[in-house]
């Protein structure tokens, strides 16, 4: 009872401490918010649809449960207690805003210039870096812009600082053991509300702790190397701890509401190449460090270069100063394991991670030009790192501006693309609720414009995601009022097969009753190209041969690369490295409606892909209508379906794996 009562006791100092720190830097509060509302303030006061929020629209209770089967049961219990199921984006960007302005002010005060008991009673400089560079970061935009979940995102930023301050203060300053249960807690909410906090608290920590081990080397005070290590140590046990009560409480959810496959889809290491996975993330690290895979994010490089500056730094004072190395070491080392904190997750995942799943990188920048300014004390310097900060924190909050700017103008465009689409539905005399199906076919990109920057998911049109996605489309109608009947999947295919007849939007045509359905022909659907292949016997059925090729009397052309032989009723290829391929014709061009399935047998020598492309009589080989087929070692029976826009096959070319030998058994037409 006296340990609790110890700890309710810090925890109201702790607080008090925060409020003296506001009062202190109310200065540093109000520059905060007008960065804010400089960056957020347009879609404040402009209402657009992002994607996902047309499902949510008409999901009714499913917008609950739906975050549980991804393991983000926290999300699912906000809304439960909150009962906002659905809201909307100007209500959902200003709760989230504010509550990116609490986190921001909560780690200034963490981060202010460690001696950490002490930073509070004065005004200080670190908060404007901090929170500046932190709330401003372009990465925000698709946060926000995916509102669907921005609201619980911001609540899960709260929880992870206050689990970082408590962490810390139990760490380093050997507080209450309260602190560390109260932590724990914590980090399990904030990580069952998004997964990608785990690194967030690692880098807070880590950032702590060495402005901690800073002001000791200014102190010239020596730790001790273990007790570093004894540190990182605690950091590691709290962490493991907390995952491991995630993960029991997600099983005992999953018992429930069965997990979907999501997340497990993110884990590429043993699905994939080594070579090709790391590869691509070096590839992507490139790309993210030169500021091509967020927009407006310039600062990454000059961040990347600094915190390598620091690193140096801190190797020098361990090779200068002997009387100070053991603190040194320790600088050393925490600052070896927090510059890999923005790679972390796309590390252990071996998948480049999306821009609104890396949550760390707002707080690595602002960490890092922080841990510039703590590491070379420097008063002309301090002053000149603020001009700095607050230059760039200009350039980032006009580039979140315009991000936001330009999916405004995308949701207009698109609200002008349904109301047209409604219009040509009306003149077709089927009433404002036709009982037809509407189907659309394909998709649609609007025109380049320069003020609409494409980023992941902001400035993307309904009419083009997914290449043109049945779902959304039909959703974002509704939400516009054109309450059109869904299709079901046969009707769908009728659909396809019957697009091929008529001509794209914006055609007058483009839009017809055909069979029964209103067929909105957006474009030319890449679907009725597609070669479905099978290579399971069980799931097709078929009852005669109609054809049976005779390879001896066959036409056949093939490259130089690839010789064959007749070895009884079977052609045996012989391929070499460079683009082996071979042409069989059919004894005539066969109707697709007299045939299901062109069915393949074969034996090869090695495992790998075959490129198999089909041809009409009158018409020529092209990659629109080919597919792979995976080739076993040993023994393969393949079976291809025509694509709807084939109505006959008079040919085809087979391009086997580079250097193989390939034992062609039969090519049958079947029905």
């Amino acid at each position: 009872m006296l340990e609790l009562t110890r700890a309710f006791s810090e925890l109201k100092n702790e607080y008090n401490s925060l409020i003296f720190y506001l009062k202190n830097n109310k200065l540093m509060c109000l520059v905060l918010i007008f960065f804010s509302l400089l960056a957020y303030g347009f879609p404040l006061t402009h209402y657009t649809l992002s994607i996902d929020e047309e499902k949510a629209m008409f999901r009714g209770d499913r917008n609950i449960s739906i975050w549980s089967d991804q393991g983000r049961y926290g999300i699912s219990l906000i809304k439960l207690l909150l009962h906002y199921q659905q809201g909307n984006s100007v209500t959902n960007t200003y709760l989230a805003v504010v509550l990116l302005i609490v986190t921001a002010i909560l780690w200034s005060y963490m981060f202010s210039e460690l001696k950490i008991k002490e930073s509070y009673k004065k005004q200080n400089l670190t908060g404007v870096i901090v929170s500046l560079l932190f709330v401003t970061f372009p990465s925000y935009a698709e946060n926000i812009g995916f509102s669907m979940m921005s609201i619980e995102l911001g609540i899960g930023w709260i929880m992870i600082s206050i689990a970082t301050l408590l962490t810390t203060r139990w760490v380093i300053f050997h507080a209450n053991n309260y602190y560390v249960i109260i932590s724990i807690f914590l980090v399990v909410f904030a990580t069952s509300i998004y997964q990608s906090f785990i690194p967030v608290i690692i880098c807070g920590v880590l950032l702590i702790t060495l402005i901690h081990l800073n002001s000791l080397y200014i102190q010239k005070i020596n730790i001790s190397l273990l007790q570093s290590i004894k540190m990182l140590i605690k950091y590691g046990i709290i962490l493991l701890i907390s995952l491991v009560i995630y993960k029991i409480i997600d099983k005992i959810v999953g018992a429930f509401i069965p997990p979907s496959a999501y997340i497990s889809n993110f884990f590429l290491w043993g699905k994939q190449d080594s070579g090709v996975i790391l590869r691509e993330l070096i590839h992507h690290f490139e790309q993210l460090i030169f500021g091509k895979v967020i927009y407006g994010s310039a600062i990454i490089l000059p961040s990347m270069l600094i915190i390598f500056l620091i690193i140096v730094i801190y190797f020098i004072r361990v090779i200068m100063n002997k009387a100070l190395r053991n603190t040194g070491l320790s600088m050393l080392l925490f600052s070896l394991i927090f510059v890999t904190c923005p790679f972390l997750m796309s590390l252990l995942l071996g998948y480049p991670l999306q821009i609104r799943v890396n949550i760390v990188l707002p707080l690595f920048i602002a960490s890092v030009w922080l841990l510039l300014y703590v590491t070379i004390s420097n008063r002309i310097f301090g002053k000149f790192i603020i001009i700095c900060v607050i230059y760039l924190s200009f350039y980032q909050s006009i580039s979140v501006s315009q991000l936001f700017f330009g999916d405004y103008n995308r949701y207009q465009e698109d609200v002008k693309l349904a109301n047209q689409i409604g219009g040509r539905i009306q003149d077709l005399n089927l009433g404002d609720f036709p009982l037809e199906p509407v189907v659309y076919v394909g998709s649609h990109k609007h025109p380049t414009r320069k003020d609409i920057i494409k980023q992941e998911v902001l400035g993307y049109s309904f009419f083009e995601w997914d290449d043109g996605n049945q779902v959304r489309i039909s959703n974002f109608m509704r939400s516009l009022g054109y309450d059109y009947k869904f299709p079901t999947d046969q009707e769908i295919e009728t659909a396809l097969k019957e697009s091929i007849k008529m001509p794209t939007w914006p055609d007058r045509e483009s839009i017809a009753l055909m069979k029964g359905l209103i067929i909105v022909n957006l474009s030319e659907d890449m679907d009725n190209y597609k070669i479905t292949v099978f290579q399971d016997e069980k799931e097709i059925t078929f009852n005669s041969t109609i054809y049976r090729m005779d390879f001896q009397k066959t036409k056949l052309e093939s490259s130089p690369t690839l010789t064959y032989k007749f070895i009884n009723s079977s052609l045996s290829l012989n391929s070499q490295e460079i683009d082996p391929l071979i042409s069989l014709s059919l004894d005539h061009a066969y109707n697709g409606d007299t045939f299901k399935y062109i069915l393949i047998k074969l034996e090869s020598n090695v495992e790998g892909d075959m490129q198999v492309y089909l041809r009409t009589k009158d018409g020529e080989y092209s990659e629109k209508l080919s597919t792979f087929m995976h080739l076993n070692k040993g023994d393969n029976s393949v079976y291809l379906k025509l694509p709807n826009v084939m109505n006959s096959l008079n040919s085809l070319r087979l391009d086997p794996p580079n250097n193989s030998v390939i034992n062609l058994k039969t090519i049958e037409l079947v029905n």
